[in-house]
C-alpha cells in the first residue's frame, strides 16, 4: 500500500505542471444587443454573436417597445439559441435605458453593448479578451476599428477618429503589452486570434477630450469600470449619445485601448442618428447640430457624475490629481459645451457651484490651484506663470474668487445647486 502511494505521487510530480493545474475557465463576456425597429438586421447581429470563436459569451437582447417586426424576428431566434436570454422594455425609452437594463441582467466581467444594425466578426470578442488580458495598464474598455457598410457591402475599413489617433503615434512605445497565452486547462481556445504590439494603441486618460474610439458597437468593457459612472439617476434620460457618455467616462477614468484591426461592422441604412455617410477625408460625415446638442447633454451628465461623486472617486483612485486630470479632460472635449457666451465655461462654473464637495474629496490646497487655473490667464503646461499672472492670480483668489463664490450660492450667477 505504502510503495503504491510512493509511486503514484512519483508518477503525478513527473507530469507537466499545466495537467496538474485545475482547469481555469476564461472570462464571460456579455454582449447585450439593443433593438429598436432593427427587424431586418437582428438577426445577423445575433447570429455574429452566437457563431464567435470566444468560447465564454453571454448573448442578451433588450428590445425598446418595437413596432416592427423585431419582436417576431427575435421569438424566432429565440428557438435557434435556447441560451438567448430577452428582456423587453415597458415603454420606449431610449438607448440609454436599454444599455442600463441589459448591463444589470449581465453576469460577465466585460461587456459589449452592440447596436442591433451592427455585427461582429468572428474573431471579434477574442481579439478584445485577449488585448485585455495581454495588457500591463488594465484600462477599462478596449475599441477594435469598424468596417462601414452601404447596401451590406464595404465602403471604408476605418473611421477618421480612430485612424488618425492611430497615425500619430502617441499611443505607442508604452510598454504596454506583454502576449497572453492561456497556459492552463480552460473552456474553449481562442489561441487563433493573436495580437500584435504595434497593433495596441494606448489612449492616456488626458487624452480622453479627444474622440479616437469606434462607435457603441466596437468597444468592450471592463465591469468594474462601467460601475464607476452607471450609477447615475439621469443616465435613464440619455435617449442618444449613450456611447459618449460610457467611453469618455470610462476612457478619462481609467484609461483606453485601441486595437488597430477591423473586427466588427458599422451598417449605414439612413436612419443612423450620428453618421450619416461612410467615412472620407475632409468631409463631415456627421450633423454638427446634431453632434452638438446631444453631444453636450451627455457631457454635461458625466461631468456633473464625476463632480457629485467626487469624495468617492478620489477615494477609489489612486491620486486624487487623477479625478482633477478626469475631469479636466472632459472639460476641454470637442465640441465644447457651450452653455453661456461668457465665464469660466461649464467645468468652471460646476467648479465654484460645487465647491464644498471638492474640497472634501481635494483638500483646500489643490482644490484651489484647479479652480484657479479655470479662472486665470495661463492655462498649458508650456506657460510659465510671469509675475502679472502671478499677481492677477493672487488678486482673483484673495478678492474674486470669495465674492464669486457667494453669488453662486446665493443663486445670482450660474444657476442653483442642485
Amino acid at each position: 500500500m505504502g510503495a503504491c502511494n510512493l509511486n503514484f505521487a512519483f508518477e503525478t510530480a513527473r507530469r507537466p505542471i499545466a495537467e496538474r493545474q485545475p482547469a481555469i475557465d476564461l472570462p464571460l463576456v456579455s454582449v447585450v444587443i439593443t433593438n429598436f425597429n432593427y427587424g431586418a438586421y437582428i438577426r445577423q447581429a445575433v447570429e455574429s454573436v452566437m457563431t464567435q470563436t470566444y468560447p465564454t459569451i453571454e448573448c442578451i437582447i433588450v428590445d425598446d417597445c418595437s413596432t416592427d417586426d423585431s419582436i417576431e424576428v427575435i421569438r424566432e431566434l429565440k428557438q435557434d439559441f435556447p441560451s438567448l436570454r430577452v428582456l423587453l422594455n415597458e415603454k420606449n425609452s431610449g438607448q440609454s435605458i436599454s444599455v442600463l437594463n441589459g448591463f444589470r441582467q449581465a453576469g460577465g466581467a466585460y461587456v459589449i453593448f452592440l447596436d442591433a444594425d451592427d455585427y461582429l466578426f468572428p474573431d471579434c470578442v477574442s481579439a478584445h479578451i485577449r488585448a485585455h488580458l495581454s495588457l500591463r495598464v488594465a484600462v477599462g474598455v478596449t475599441s477594435v476599428d469598424m468596417v462601414q457598410l452601404l447596401d451590406g457591402r464595404f465602403v471604408t475599413t476605418t473611421s477618421q477618429g480612430f485612424s488618425e489617433f492611430v497615425r500619430s503615434g502617441v499611443g505607442l512605445g508604452q510598454n504596454i503589452f506583454r502576449a497572453f497565452d492561456h497556459p492552463f486547462p480552460a473552456t474553449g481556445d481562442f489561441s487563433r486570434v493573436t495580437i500584435e504590439e504595434n497593433s495596441l494603441h494606448y489612449v492616456h486618460p488626458s487624452n480622453a477630450q479627444f474622440w479616437p474610439w469606434s462607435p457603441t458597437s466596437g468597444n468592450c468593457f471592463r465591469r468594474e469600470a462601467l460601475d464607476l459612472i452607471m450609477n447615475n439617476e439621469r443616465f435613464t434620460t440619455l435617449r442618444s449619445c449613450t456611447d459618449i457618455y460610457l467611453l469618455r467616462g470610462v476612457a478619462a477614468l481609467t484609461g483606453s485601448v485601441l486595437i488597430d484591426h477591423p473586427l466588427a461592422a458599422y451598417r449605414l441604412h439612413g436612419s443612423n442618428d450620428f453618421i450619416k455617410t461612410a467615412t472620407i477625408h475632409r468631409i463631415r460625415v456627421y450633423s454638427p447640430d446634431y453632434l452638438e446638442q446631444r453631444s453636450a447633454i451627455a457631457m454635461a451628465m458625466i461631468i456633473d457624475h464625476i463632480i457629485e461623486n467626487a469624495a468617492s472617486l478620489a477615494h477609489r483612485l489612486e491620486s486624487r490629481h487623477y479625478l482633477i486630470e478626469a475631469l479636466n479632460a472632459l472639460g476641454e472635449s470637442w465640441p465644447p459645451i457651450i452653455d453661456a457666451k461668457f465665464g469660466p465655461g461649464y467645468l468652471g462654473r460646476q467648479i465654484i457651484l460645487h465647491r464644498r464637495l471638492l474640497l472634501k474629496a481635494l483638500g483646500a490646497t489643490l482644490y484651489n490651484d484647479w479652480l484657479l487655473s479655470h479662472l486665470t490667464f495661463w492655462k498649458g503646461k508650456s506657460q510659465k506663470r510671469n509675475v502679472f499672472t502671478f499677481l492677477a492670480g493672487s488678486l482673483i483668489g484673495v478678492f474674486v474668487l470669495p465674492i464669486v463664490c457667494a453669488m453662486a450660492d446665493r443663486g445670482y450667477i450660474f444657476g442653483k445647486t442642485r
